[in-house]
């Protein structure tokens, strides 16, 4: 085994004892999101979000405008937007949430 491969070893190892979350995987593969991205306009930018609610999203439960607010850290009532991974469209989050059923 080489020395950088070693040393490269020894920095992940102690990289995921800091912030464990970095090995830390989505409970849903992305490839079944029904979104291609998630985010909104706010105060004049472009707010990503995606990656926090892949995080976050769970088999059967329905992620709302309000819930994706609360896992982004957001208080304030805010028109999310998601691009559908399917037409690529850019619609409005529904008020009633999607539910991921496919895995």
């Amino acid at each position: 085994m080489s020395c950088f491969y070693r040393v490269l070893r020894v920095v992940h190892w102690i990289l995921k004892k800091v912030h464990p979350e970095i090995d830390k995987k989505p409970a849903i593969s992305t490839h079944s999101m029904p979104w291609f991205w998630i985010g909104a306009t706010i105060n004049n930018e472009t707010v990503d979000v995606t990656e926090l609610v892949n995080q976050s999203a769970n088999k059967y439960v329905s992620i709302t405008p309000e819930v994706i607010s609360e896992i982004a850290g957001y208080e304030q009532s805010i028109e999310w937007k998601y691009i559908d991974a399917l037409t690529l469209e850019e619609k409005e989050f529904p008020s009633g949430g999607i539910v991921i059923e496919n895995d």
